[in-house]
């Protein structure tokens, strides 16, 4: 079975992350997605954005430059938003419920603890649930900028 390559991709704001002529970067709106080397488990991916934070999808714009990176990435896997299954519910990292409207066609499958967020056949984005020690690639927000 030949290895896949999966990569860590951050979406921070425009001005001045993307002014680094060292990181290979594309812009969507007011943010870009840098790519970065190496990917972390799903459940590691929190930790990795210190001292930033893992960035939830606050808005329609948010939303549609979180799906034109999805696609224009190529990935696989889902994007972490921070889901985790707690007793028998599925919450947000602020303990918000995970509304059902939100979920794939078929999810969330009960053998996974952990959902991020994947292309579906019909070009949305939904949640999909993946195990804790996936990889999976991750947003990020830089502290201030909210």
């Amino acid at each position: 079975m030949a290895s896949e390559t999966k990569i860590h991709v951050t979406i921070l704001p425009l001005f001045p992350a993307c002014k680094d002529d060292n990181k290979l970067f594309l812009k969507y709106g007011d943010y870009c997605m840098l790519v970065l080397s190496g990917a972390l488990e799903y459940n590691k991916i929190a930790g990795a954005c210190n001292p930033d934070t893992p960035t939830p999808v606050k808005d329609k714009e948010m939303k549609k430059y979180v799906v034109n990176a999805i696609k224009n990435s190529f990935l696989g896997g889902g994007i972490y938003v921070g889901v985790k299954r707690a007793s028998s519910l599925y919450v947000f990292l602020n303990g918000q419920m995970v509304p059902n409207s939100m979920w794939g066609d078929g999810e969330p499958r009960k053998d996974y603890d952990c959902a991020g967020l994947a292309l579906q056949m019909d070009g949305s984005v939904k949640l999909r649930s993946l195990p804790c020690d996936a990889f999976a690639m991750s947003l990020c927000v830089i502290k201030g900028t909210e």
